[in-house]
């Protein structure tokens, strides 16, 4: 076995961007399972600081066991209200006393989340996302782990594999979602996007929730749909020779 960390192969294959066929689906910054990714991420990082802060080293946590139930809506043309808030569970494990000192880890996790939610979602308001800190105590196993600050010892099994560099479809469905929600101020975070190619033809689907206080009628909500798609279809055309067609959630 190497003595590495990290292992680089070249693909003894054709890569993706050279066969006949790819698929690559993208779920925006809104969509809830990325809103989930999110609040866990923030939550370890706003635990491991306070661990390094207080305790000197960051020490077991797992708190990407992050669930949202989505809320009650009644929207409507020009408005709409939030009947009942969006709810997220936040679970996992953590070390939440040390040497009989407590840590605040519901306070740290449940701050980190509402932070992450205020940064990245201006149309939610303060209301609108309940949050339920169930983080439990780590197991003593796992705490163990840390005593010794000297040795640095695994607490799990982990891979992380990774390609590069990106196809082209890759890039104009990762570029796209920021684009459009950049471009058209009605449609809101909850982007997905799936591009299909197939030799010289690349097939892209949007689904693209619209905000209801930026549309007044129907025939506004048409007009943002058609801005969606004559930006999606410009944006890709640009960055490919292939022939690009467009079909939407709705159509």
């Amino acid at each position: 076995m190497e003595d590495s960390s990290v292992t680089v192969r070249h693909l003894e294959r054709n890569p993706v961007s050279a066969r006949s066929t790819e698929f690559v689906e993208r779920k925006g910054l809104g969509h809830p399972d990325t809103i989930c990714d999110g609040i866990a991420e923030a939550i370890s990082r706003r635990l491991s600081r306070h661990y390094l802060d207080e305790f000197g080293q960051i020490l077991h946590h797992n708190t990407d066991s992050v669930q949202l139930v989505a809320g009650t809506t009644e929207p409507a043309f020009g408005g709409g209200d939030i009947v009942d808030p969006i709810y997220v569970l936040i679970s996992g494990r953590a070390t939440r006393t040390v040497d009989g000192r407590d840590v605040p880890v519901d306070e740290l996790a449940v701050d980190a989340a509402r932070d992450y939610v205020d940064a990245n979602f201006d149309e939610l308001p303060a209301d609108a996302v309940e949050f339920d800190p169930r983080i439990g105590e780590t197991s003593a196993d796992l705490k163990a782990l840390f005593d010794d600050r000297a040795v640095l010892r695994a607490n799990d099994t982990s891979i992380g594999v990774g390609y590069a560099p990106l196809s082209e479809t890759d890039r104009i469905v990762r570029g796209l979602e920021a684009e459009i929600r950049e471009e058209i101020p009605a449609v809101g975070e909850d982007v997905k996007l799936m591009g299909w190619r197939t030799d010289d033809t690349l097939r892209l689907t949007v689904a693209a929730a619209v905000v209801s206080r930026y549309v007044a009628s129907v025939e506004e909500y048409v007009d943002v749909k058609e801005q969606v798609a004559d930006l999606t279809r410009r944006y890709a055309s640009e960055r490919t020779e292939r022939a690009v067609q467009l079909t939407s959630s709705h159509d």
